[in-house]
């Protein structure tokens, strides 16, 4: 027994059935108080034991890991929601002091879409639904933007990185905007021309396979596609006119790169 003591002494496993700091026992601690006093002098029981407190460490150990990452993916959920929220009450805000009409129009992408100030709603005409919180929040934004007055394209293509000088931002840019471009098209760059059937834009002699997209009006998007070969892999970049500094912030930017790839 006191080869056992010298293994378990100084866990709380021992001190949960000595008045130590944690007084409750579990069912776990019932068996093992159980075999450690009864059946302790046959080896196999005693190896029955040491699994048993290995099995509860693990489990505890495992409940470190996930228990607070779920907690803390619920918190990350709802500060999403509510920065959503937010952002859409100041667009409107912005909005109705810009053009405080009862209706507006534009296309985004391959939809139209109705904003209506009055009941604060954007709707997509082209397959009736309310716009989801992301379109929302970017058509408000370019409204605003155009009727401020939007600035001429200007025919210069950046990357990411050149109009974004916050670093942290790029994995999320890579991670919706890119991948699934790749993930969609990298096998075969020639397939993305077919999106061209459903959106507004022209193909573009870049990459394997390239086109240019008119997310907004005045707001294009390049997109270039490579095909593996034998030193690489397949990859996508994402490109956008100099220009829309002046229309959209880093995270709209992001957003609308997003919503692009999902699109296509």
């Amino acid at each position: 027994q006191g080869g056992v003591d010298d293994v378990l002494g100084n866990s709380g496993l021992a001190r949960a059935g000595r008045g130590g700091d944690d007084h409750r026992m579990s069912a776990v601690d019932v068996v093992y108080r159980f075999l450690l006093e009864r059946v302790v002098d046959h080896k196999m029981y005693y190896n029955l034991i040491l699994l048993i407190y290995l099995i509860k460490k693990i489990t505890i150990g495992l409940t470190l890991i996930f228990v607070p990452e779920f907690f803390v993916s619920i918190r990350q959920y709802s500060g999403y929601n509510m920065s959503y929220d937010v952002a859409r009450a100041k667009a409107w805000d912005e909005l109705n002091k810009l053009a405080p009409v009862a209706e507006l129009k534009l296309r985004f992408l391959a939809d139209e879409y109705s904003v209506k100030a009055a009941d604060k709603q954007v709707v997509c005409l082209s397959n009736p639904r309310p716009a989801g919180d992301m379109e929302a929040i970017l058509i408000l934004h370019y409204l605003a933007a155009s009727l401020k007055g939007l600035p001429a394209v200007q025919g210069e293509w950046l990357t990411f990185r050149e109009f974004s000088d916050i670093e942290g931002y790029y994995p999320a840019f890579q991670k919706r905007a890119l991948l699934p471009v790749v993930k969609k098209y990298g096998s075969d760059p020639k397939k993305i021309f077919s999106v061209l059937e459903r959106i507004p834009g022209k193909k573009a002699e870049a990459g394997d396979s390239g086109i240019i997209l008119e997310a907004f009006e005045g707001v294009p998007a390049l997109l270039k596609v490579w095909g593996a070969d034998q030193e690489f892999g397949a990859d996508a970049n994402m490109y956008f006119d100099r220009s829309i500094k002046a229309i959209f912030c880093t995270e709209d930017i992001v957003v609308l790169a997003g919503v692009i790839a999902h699109n296509i």
